[in-house]
């Protein structure tokens, strides 16, 4: 983030921690902090990573609303990163804290849950963000996923199937799995998770772009007509799933 002014940790090139960005580069100072409490966390329990160093940012000009907004009163920045640290000071970014699902005093962090999505053959890319549940009124996880061309008869069942056991029980699809031509991203290729929740509101009013599971049509919408991804730029696609980043597209 611009405020951090650049780079604040560096991992070993021998080290083996490969899930870790590293340790706090000499002159950087970081703390992980209960979101709620604001007291310190201990080693390998997620809070919000907060950062302070040299060249961070000392204040927004003229603008302190801001300035108290994103500093404490220590002069730390707020990351807004779910992180936590191990026992040796490494540091272990989890999710961005907006996009944390809190499901019955749990925390579920979505990128865990994609990671175990993404094992799956049939799966060639995949998003998961919170549904509201409005029977226990509060959210629960729900996936994205695109299908690999060679796996046309993956059901939601078969994929909430493949994901129990092999992650908590909290962190279960129990908001559902939706299958999408692709996943929209920035440019930058993060998942744009607020154009994902509002399928949901299209899906209550019937629209005719709607995510339906296991990829059936919706009523309204036409059966070999594909739903519609909006992207970030405001365009609207059915073409096939951009692959991730140095992942290699499956025959």
């Amino acid at each position: 983030m611009t405020e951090l002014g650049g780079i604040c940790t560096l991992s070993p090139y021998e080290s083996d921690k490969i899930e870790s960005v590293g340790a706090p580069l000499p002159g950087m100072l970081f703390k992980v902090v209960n979101w709620e409490t604001k007291t310190l966390c201990p080693p390998r329990t997620p809070g919000q990573l907060m950062v302070l160093g040299p060249q961070v940012l000392p204040c927004y000009y003229k603008n302190a609303k801001a300035t108290s907004e994103i500093l404490d009163s220590s002069g730390y920045v707020k990351t807004g990163d779910a992180a936590f640290y191990d026992e040796a000071g490494n540091i272990y970014v989890l999710d961005r804290i907006k996009d944390i699902i809190k499901y019955k005093g749990t925390l579920v962090c979505p990128s865990e849950v994609e990671l175990t999505l993404r094992a799956h053959p049939g799966i060639d890319d995949c998003a998961v963000v919170g549904r509201q549940d409005h029977v226990a009124g509060e959210q629960v996880p729900a996936a994205f996923v695109v299908k690999n061309a060679a796996f046309p008869l993956l059901s939601s069942a078969e994929v909430r199937q493949y994901v129990s056991g092999k992650i908590a029980t909290f962190k279960e699809l129990r908001g559902g799995v939706f299958f999408v031509p692709e996943i929209p991203r920035s440019i930058c290729g993060k998942v744009v998770r607020r154009q994902l929740r509002q399928f949901w509101d299209r899906e209550r009013t019937n629209s005719k772009d709607v995510i339906t599971k296991d990829g059936k049509a919706a009523k309204g919408t036409e059966k070999n007509e594909k739903p519609t991804m909006k992207k970030a730029n405001g365009s609207t696609s059915t073409t096939p799933t951009r692959k991730l980043p140095g992942r290699a597209a499956r025959k």
